[in-house]
C-alpha cells in the first residue's frame, strides 16, 4: 500500500509541476533526435536520422525508446500530439518507478522511510528531474527498466527452485535487456546481473535461461544495427558517432582524458546538484558531495550481499562521472538507486538505535526533505522572474536553457516557414527542432562534442565551409553570437565575400540568419589551406 501511494502521489506533483507545455520537442536537442527517429520509425523510413542531409542511419541512441515514440507517432500522427501524450505518459512511468524503489526499499532493504524519502524520492522530485523527465527523454524509461529489474532479480532471490523461480530470472535477463536498448548507460546492468547469477546458488538452467534472455535480444540487436551501418550512409559528426569514439583511441590518452573528465566532473557536480539543495552556495555543494559520496559508498557496501544493486549502482556512478562533460540529468537518474543502497546499509543501523531515536532521525530527515522541495519552488520563482524581464539567470538551469532553446525554435521555425522553400538545408543550433517544426532537412551548428577530442572548430571556419561545400547548404541560422559557429560564419565571411548575406529583417528574428550563396572556388582554397585568418 505504501509503494502504491508513493507512485500515486509522484505521479501527481509531476503532471501538476511539470512545465513540458511550454517547451518545444528538440529544446535539449537530445529530446529532438529521439522524436525524429519515432517518426522515421512510424513512416517507414527506417533507423535513420531523417533530420540530417543526407538520412544517415542512427548510430548512437539504442532503439528502446525511439520505438516507443514511434507507437506516439501512430497514435497522435503530430510532434504537437506525442508531446502531449508523453507529457501525461512519463509521469506514471516515474510514479512506477518511485514506487518500485519504495517497495524494494522498504520489503527487501528493510530501509526506514526518513532515509528512503531523503536518498530516493528527493532526486526524483527536484524541479530539473521533474523538468527533464516529462519532455521526450528516456531517462524515465531506463529508470523504470533498472528499478523493475531489481525488483524482479529481488523477488527470485526470495523464490524455492522451480517455475516461478524461473519466470522471474528470465524476466530478469529481458529486463536489464529492455533497459540497455533504452538507455546505453543501461549496459552496467549486464556484468552485474552476470556477476549475481553466478555468486547466487542457481542452477545451470536457470543461469543459462537468464543469461540467453538478457543477451539474445542484445546480441540480435548489435547484428542488426551493424549491418545497417554497413549499408551505410554514416554521417561524419561529431554527437552522431558511437560513444566509445568519444574517448581517444591511444591507450595511454584515453586514460589520461578520462581522470581528467573524472576530476572536473567531480568538481562540477556538487556546484550543479548544489544549487538544487540550498541557497547558500558552500551549504549546498557540502551537501551534493555527500550525497554523491554516500551514493557511491553505499553501492560498494552492499556489493556483496546485493551484487545486481551494488555492482550496477557503483559503475551506473562512475561512468556518469567519466563522461566527457558534465550533465546533471546524467546524475538525477543515477542517485535513486545509489540512494536505495545507501539506504540499505543505513536500516541495520538505525534499527541498532532504537525504536525512538530511529523515529527521531527519520523526522529529521524528512524534514531536511521539505527544505529541498522548499528550494525547488524559490528556484522556480526566480526563474520565471528572469524570463519575464528577459535577462539570464543560473537558477534551475535545467529549465532556462529548456526556455531559452524554445524560444528560438519557435522564432526560426516561424521565420524558416515564412522565407525558405522545402528544398532548402539548414545549418541550425537545436537543428532536431528546427526539422520537427518546418520539415527542413539540417545540419547541426552546434554540435555535441566530446572535451576529450579535438574539437571540429580548432580552425575556425574550416567547420562551415567544409559542409557549406559537401551539403550544399542555403542557410546558416544561429542563435548565439558568442557560439564556435559565429565565429566560423565571421571568418568565412572575410574569407569569402558574398557567400554570406545577413538576413535579419526584424527584432523578432532568432539570433542571426544568413543566406548562403555558394563559391566553391574560395572554399575550396580555403579548407585546402587550413588557415583561419585573413
Amino acid at each position: 500500500m505504501e509503494a502504491l501511494l508513493i507512485a500515486g502521489l509522484v505521479m501527481v506533483v509531476y503532471r501538476l509541476s511539470s512545465l513540458a507545455d511550454a517547451v518545444l520537442v528538440g529544446a535539449l536537442n537530445d529530446d529532438g533526435v529521439y522524436a525524429v527517429l519515432g517518426r522515421a520509425i512510424a513512416n517507414g523510413d527506417g533507423y535513420r536520422s531523417i533530420h540530417l542531409v543526407g538520412a544517415p542511419v542512427q548510430v548512437k541512441y539504442p532503439p528502446g525508446f525511439p520505438v516507443i515514440l514511434a507507437l506516439l507517432w501512430k497514435v497522435g500522427g503530430s510532434i504537437e500530439t506525442v508531446q502531449q501524450l508523453v507529457g501525461w505518459l512519463h509521469p506514471i512511468v516515474v510514479g512506477a518507478t518511485a514506487g518500485l524503489l519504495w517497495w524494494t526499499g522498504r520489503v527487501r532493504c528493510r530501509a526506514p522511510s526518513g532515509p528512503l524519502v531523503l536518498l530516493v524520492l528527493m532526486p526524483l522530485l527536484l524541479d530539473s528531474s521533474i523538468q527533464y523527465y516529462t519532455i521526450v527523454l528516456s531517462e524515465p524509461w531506463y529508470m523504470l527498466g533498472w528499478a523493475a529489474a531489481l525488483a524482479a532479480w529481488w523477488a527470485a532471490g526470495t523464490s524455492e527452485p522451480g517455475r516461478r523461480r524461473m519466470i522471474l530470472l528470465m524476466a530478469t535477463g529481458l529486463l536489464v535487456s529492455a533497459t540497455t536498448l533504452v538507455r546505453t548507460q543501461g549496459i552496467v546492468l549486464v556484468p552485474a546481473l552476470t556477476v549475481g547469477l553466478f555468486l547466487g546458488s542457481y542452477s545451470r538452467l536457470e543461469r543459462g535461461a537468464a543469461l540467453a534472455c538478457m543477451l539474445v535480444p542484445l546480441g540480435l540487436w548489435h547484428f542488426y544495427h551493424a549491418a545497417l551501418i554497413a549499408q551505410g550512409p554514416v554521417a561524419m559528426l561529431p554527437d552522431e558517432g558511437p560513444y566509445l569514439e568519444w574517448v581517444p583511441a591511444d591507450g595511454a590518452r584515453a586514460v589520461r582524458s578520462l581522470l581528467t573528465a573524472a576530476a572536473r566532473n567531480g568538481i562540477e557536480y556538487p556546484s550543479q546538484l548544489g544549487l538544487y539543495l540550498c541557497g547558500i552556495t558552500a551549504l549546498g555543494r557540502g551537501a551534493a558531495a555527500l550525497l554523491i559520496l554516500g551514493a557511491m559508498a553505499g553501492t560498494l557496501g552492499v556489493v556483496r550481499r546485493d551484487p545486481v544493486l551494488g555492482l550496477s549502482g557503483f559503475a551506473g556512478l562512475v561512468v556518469v562521472l567519466l563522461w566527457p562533460f558534465t550533465q546533471d540529468r546524467l546524475l538525477l537518474s543515477v542517485l535513486p538507486f545509489g540512494g536505495l543502497a545507501l539506504g540499505e546499509i543505513v536500516g541495520p543501523v538505525m534499527r541498532r538505535w532504537g525504536p525512538s531515536r530511529a523515529r527521531a532521525l527519520s523526522a529529521a530527515l524528512v524534514l531536511l526533505s521539505a527544505a529541498v522541495f522548499v528550494r525547488q519552488f524559490q528556484l522556480r520563482s526566480e526563474l520565471l522572474i528572469a524570463f519575464r524581464e528577459n535577462r539570464p539567470t543560473t537558477a534551475s538551469p535545467a529549465l532556462a536553457v529548456l526556455i531559452r532553446n524554445s524560444r528560438f525554435i519557435a522564432l526560426a521555425a516561424k521565420w524558416v516557414r515564412q522565407h525558405t522553400k522545402p528544398s532548402d538545408r539548414l545549418l541550425a543550433d537545436v537543428h532536431a527542432g528546427i526539422y520537427l517544426y518546418t520539415g527542413r532537412v539540417t545540419v547541426p551548428a552546434s554540435p555535441s562534442e566530446s572535451h576529450l577530442r579535438a574539437s571540429v572548430f580548432a580552425v575556425p571556419g574550416r567547420y562551415l565551409a567544409t559542409h557549406i561545400l559537401n551539403d550544399s547548404l542555403d542557410y546558416l541560422i544561429v542563435g548565439r553570437p558568442e557560439s564556435d559557429i559565429f565565429r566560423d560564419a565571421n571568418t568565412v565571411f572575410k574569407r569569402c565575400p558574398g557567400l554570406l548575406t545577413l538576413k535579419n529583417s526584424s527584432g523578432e528574428d532568432p539570433g542571426f540568419l544568413f543566406q548562403v550563396r555558394r563559391d566553391d572556388a574560395c572554399l575550396q582554397t580555403f579548407i585546402a589551406q587550413g588557415s583561419a585568418g585573413p
